[in-house]
C-alpha cells in the first residue's frame, strides 16, 4: 500500500489494507504512553488532534479529480507547441481539486502541500492553470473559482448556470471553455469572470473538453466525441457511442488530450471495458488502441471486484509518442511509440486506489490524483510511481511527530520522493539523520542502502555517471553504517561489494579512471572473500569476473596497457565464455600490433555469440586495414563485415566494408560503401574529410560541399587508399615506439611502401634514428 514512498512497480504493489480500528487504538495507546509528561501536555494533545483528523480520512475519504502544474522555464502547453524536455527549470507548482472545495497547493514538485482557502464545500472536478499566478478549478453546483495569485485567494465567475462542470480547458489567460452535465457548454473571454452559453450538445453529459487551437477544439461524453471549428457554437459529432440501455455500465469518454494538436488520444468505458482511441488528423476520425494494451489479461474483467467499474479517466500526452493513461484499480498504462503499444506501469488491482486525474510536466516528471487523496508521482517516464500524498503518508508524519521518533516510515517515503524528484541533497541530509548515531536502525539502515543503490543503477542507466557515482557513495556510507555483527555477514559484504562495484563502473565512464581502480580493487578484495567465505553460491566467479573487465576496461583509458592485458585474461580464466573481455582484449591487442592475439580473441568472442555484431565488424577491419600486410586477408574481412551488415546497417560498418572491397580491388564496391556511409551519417562525412584532408586529398577547412568531398573520395579509392588506414597506423607506430622499437620499425617500414611521401612518415623515418635497437 502507500504507506512508504519507494518506487512501485505493477507487479510488486499489493491491493491497499487501511485498519481504521487499528488506527484508533493507535492514537489511544500513544495517548497512554504520553500521559505522563505534562510538559508536553499541550503539543500532545495538538498532534493527537491531527492523528484523529487523518484517521478520518478514511471515513470520510477525499476525493481528487483535477491536477494541473505549471513549472518556471516550460512555456505554456498550447497543442503544437512542444514542451521542452530538458533545461534549466524551476521547482513545479501543482494544484489540485477535489471534494468538499478541496484545491491543494505544491511549491515544490509535490514535495509538500497546503491545502487552499476556497470558501465552498462543492465538490471540484477540474482545474487548470495557464501560468504560476492564473487558473481556474469548476465543479458541482455551478461552482467557478477563478485566481490571479497562485491561489492565495479564490474569486467566483458568473454566467454558466447552477450544473455541475466537469472540465474546464483553457488555451492562454483569457480564452477557456467550459463542459458539464446537461450538455452544455460555455466559453469565456476575460479569464473566468464572466461565462457564455456556446452551445448545447445532444447528450446527457460532456466529461472533458479540449481545446486545439484558436476555435477548434473537441468535447467527449456519454454519446461519443464532437468537434468544433468556429469557437465552440457548432459541434459535430465524430465519434458514436451507441444508445444501450443498461444504466449500471455507462459507456463515454472521460479525457482527451494531445501535445501538437494533430496527434489525440481519448479515453473512457466502451463496449464493456477500458477503452483508448487516437485520432491522427486532429480529431475529425478515430480508430481505437485498446487491443495495444499489454499485458493483454489487464482487460479479463474477472479480476475486478466490480468489472462494470473498469474504466480509463484521464488521459495526458507529452509528445506524438508519449502519452500516459490512468484509470480506476489505480492503472496507469503509458506508450513511447504513438499507441502501437500501451504497457501497463502501475495497476493496485483495487478500486479504493482508483486515479482520476494526471498531468504530467514531460516526458519524464507527472504528478497523478485519485480517490482518498492519494497522490502518486513519476521522475522514470512512468517505469515507477512514488506517493507523495494520501492519509497513510499523512498520519505517519504526524505520528512520528507525536513520538519524537527519527525515524518514522514517512521519513524514508520523504527520501524515496526526494531522490525522484532529483533533490539529492535533501534526500541525503534526511538519509543522514535517520542513521545516526552508534546504532541506528538495521532495517531502516538496509532499506535506505538498498534504495540508494538503486538510485546508482537508474542514474547510471541514463548515462548520469557523476551522479551515479555519488549515489553509490552514499549506499557505501550508509553499509558502514550498518550495526557490526559476530562473525562474516555475507549479506553486507555482498552488498558493499556491490556498490563497489557500480561505483568503480559509474567512475570508469566518467573518466576519473584512478578512483574507478581503487573502487574495482576493493571490489576484488570483497568479492574474493566471498568466494572464500561461501563458495557454494552461484554467481561468485562470475563477479570477479566482471570486476577484472571493468579493472581492464579502467587500466587501458588510462594507458596502462600492461596491467588492462592481465586484467583481461584473468577475467577470460575466471569464465572463459565472458564475450567481452575478449573482445576488449582483441581490439587492445589491435592498437599494439599484436594482430595474431586480436584475431584470436575476436574470432573466439565470435564464437561465443555469432551475432556480436561490433565484434564481427571490428575483426573485419583487423583483416582489412593490418598494419603488417601478412595479417590481412580480404576474403575474410568482406565475410565477417556482410555478417556485421544483416545483423544492423550503420556508418561504421559501411566504411568497414569499403576498406574490404579496397584491399580486394573492387574499387566501385568500395566507392558504393563509402557514399552509402556518407548518406546515412552526418558525424561520418564530417570524419571522413579529416582523413582525406589528412592524406592531402581534400583542400581548405571546415564543412566541405558534397562535390568537393566526393570528387575527394573518388581520388582516394582510384589510389587504393583506405581513409583511416594511415592516421592509425601512424598513432600505432608512436605507441610502440616507446614499448616495442623493433615491432614499430616493422609498421614503419610497410609506411614507408605504403606512404612514402606523407609528411608524418617521413618524420616517424627520421625520429626512428634514436630508437633503441631493442
Amino acid at each position: 500500500m502507500l504507506s512508504v514512498a519507494a518506487p512501485l512497480r505493477a507487479q510488486e504493489l499489493e491491493p491497499p489494507s487501511f485498519p481504521i480500528d487499528d488506527i484508533w487504538l493507535f492514537i489511544s495507546k500513544v495517548g497512554e504512553a504520553l500521559d505522563a509528561d505534562p510538559e508536553r501536555a499541550e503539543e500532545i494533545d495538538e498532534q493527537i488532534s491531527n492523528l484523529r483528523d487523518f484517521a478520518d480520512l478514511f471515513e470520510n475519504p477525499m476525493w481528487l479529480h483535477g491536477i494541473d502544474v505549471v513549472t518556471p522555464g516550460y512555456t505554456r502547453e498550447v497543442p503544437g507547441e512542444a514542451r521542452p524536455e530538458t533545461g534549466d527549470v524551476g521547482l513545479s507548482e501543482i494544484w489540485i481539486a477535489g471534494w468538499d472545495g478541496l484545491i491543494l497547493h505544491s511549491s515544490d514538485d509535490g514535495g509538500h502541500w497546503e491545502r487552499q482557502e476556497t470558501r465552498i464545500i462543492s465538490h471540484l472536478r477540474s482545474i487548470d492553470f495557464v501560468d504560476e499566478l492564473r487558473g481556474i478549478a469548476v465543479g458541482h453546483e455551478g461552482a467557478i473559482l477563478r485566481t490571479e495569485d497562485g491561489g492565495q485567494t479564490w474569486a467566483g465567475g458568473t454566467g454558466a448556470g447552477r450544473g455541475t462542470h466537469l472540465s474546464v480547458d483553457c488555451i492562454d489567460a483569457a480564452s477557456c471553455w467550459l463542459v458539464g452535465e446537461y450538455s452544455s457548454v460555455y466559453g469565456t473571454e476575460d479569464g473566468g469572470r464572466s461565462w457564455q452559453r456556446l452551445a448545447m450538445v445532444p447528450t446527457r453529459a460532456l466529461n472533458t473538453v479540449k481545446m486545439l487551437g484558436a476555435g477548434t477544439g473537441l468535447a467527449g461524453g456519454t454519446r461519443g466525441i464532437w468537434r468544433t471549428e468556429d469557437g465552440g457554437r457548432s459541434w459535430e459529432r465524430v465519434f458514436v457511442i451507441p444508445e444501450i440501455s443498461s444504466v449500471d455500465d455507462v459507456q463515454s469518454i472521460s479525457g482527451i488530450h494531445t501535445a501538437d494538436g494533430t496527434n489525440v488520444w481519448a479515453v473512457g468505458r466502451l463496449d464493456g471495458g477500458l477503452a483508448i482511441l487516437k485520432s491522427e488528423d486532429a480529431g475529425r476520425t478515430w480508430f481505437s488502441q485498446t487491443a495495444n494494451i499489454w499485458p493483454p489479461e489487464l482487460l479479463d474483467q474477472e479480476q475486478f471486484t466490480e468489472p462494470s467499474t473498469l474504466r480509463a479517466t484521464a488521459v495526458y500526452a507529452t509528445s506524438a509518442d508519449n502519452a500516459f493513461v490512468v484509470g480506476t484499480y489505480g492503472i496507469i498504462l503509458a506508450t513511447d511509440d504513438g499507441g502501437a503499444g500501451w504497457w501497463l506501469e502501475l495497476l493496485t488491482g483495487d478500486a479504493f486506489l482508483s486515479f482520476h486525474a494526471l498531468v504530467m510536466r514531460d516526458a519524464r516528471v507527472g504528478w497523478v490524483a485519485g480517490n482518498y487523496g492519494n497522490v502518486v508521482a513519476t521522475n522514470w517516464g512512468g517505469s515507477e510511481w512514488v506517493p507523495v500524498h494520501g492519509p497513510i503518508i499523512e498520519f505517519n508524519r504526524a505520528a512520528g511527530e507525536i513520538l519524537g521518533i527519527s525515524p518514522g516510515r514517512f521519513d524514508l517515503g520523504d527520501i524515496g520522493y526526494l531522490l525522484a524528484m532529483e533533490r539529492y541533497e535533501e534526500a541525503w541530509e534526511l538519509a543522514d539523520r535517520l542513521t545516526a548515531g552508534d546504532r541506528p536502525d538495521a532495517e531502516i539502515v538496509e532499506f535506505l542502502e538498498s534504495a540508494y543503490y538503486e538510485h546508482g543503477r537508474d542514474l547510471y542507466v541514463d548515462d548520469r555517471f557523476p551522479e551515479a557515482a555519488v549515489a553509490y557513495g552514499r549506499a557505501l556510507a550508509l553499509a558502514e553504517r550498518f550495526p557490526s555483527v559476530d562473525g562474516v555477514d555475507i549479506g553486507r559484504l555482498e552488498a558493499k561489494a556491490k556498490s563497489y562495484f557500480e561505483r568503480g563502473r559509474s567512475l570508469r565512464s566518467d573518466h576519473r579512471y584512478d578512483e574507478a581502480i581503487a573502487d574495482l580493487d576493493r571490489a576484488r578484495e570483497l568479492g574474493e572473500t566471498l568466494l572464500r567465505e561461501d563458495p557454494q553460491t552461484s554467481g561468485r566467479t562470475d563477479f570477479l569476473a566482471r570486476i577484472e573487465y571493468y579493472r581492464g576496461l579502467s587500466f587501458g583509458y588510462s594507458g596502462k596497457f600492461d596491467e588492462a592485458s592481465a586484467a583481461f585474461d584473468e577475467s577470460i580464466r575466471l569464465d572463459p565464455d565472458y564475450k567481452y573481455p575478449r573482445r576488449s582484449l582483441g581490439m587492445l591487442a589491435f592498437h599494439l600490433g599484436n594482430y595474431e592475439l586480436a584475431i584470436d580473441q575476436l574470432v573466439t568472442a565470435i564464437s561465443i555469440d555469432p551475432e556480436y555484431e561490433s565484434v564481427l565488424n571490428f575483426v573485419a577491419w583487423v583483416y582489412a586495414t593490418a598494419g603488417l600486410p601478412e595479417y590481412r586477408d580480404a576474403d575474410k574481412a568482406l565475410t565477417h563485415v556482410q555478417a556485421a551488415l544483416e545483423l544492423g546497417r550503420n556508418a561504421e560498418r559501411l566504411d568497414t566494408l569499403g576498406a574490404a572491397h579496397l584491399l580486394a580491388s573492387h574499387k566501385e564496391d568500395a566507392l558504393a560503401a563509402y557514399r552509402a556511409a556518407i548518406s546515412l551519417e552526418e558525424e561520418y562525412a564530417v570524419q571522413l574529410a579529416a582523413d582525406l584532408r589528412y592524406l592531402g586529398l581534400l583542400e581548405g577547412e571546415g564543412t566541405p560541399t558534397p562535390e568537393a568531398l566526393d570528387a575527394a573520395l573518388v581520388a582516394c579509392v582510384e589510389k587504393g587508399m583506405t581513409p583511416q588506414y594511415l592516421s592509425e597506423n601512424v598513432e600505432r607506430v608512436e605507441l610502440l615506439a616507446g614499448r616495442d622499437p623493433a615491432l614499430a620499425r616493422r609498421h614503419l617500414a610497410v609506411l614507408q611502401e605504403e606512404y612514402p611521401d606523407h609528411p608524418d612518415v617521413r618524420r616517424l623515418l627520421e625520429e626512428s634514428e634514436g630508437w633503441p635497437e631493442e
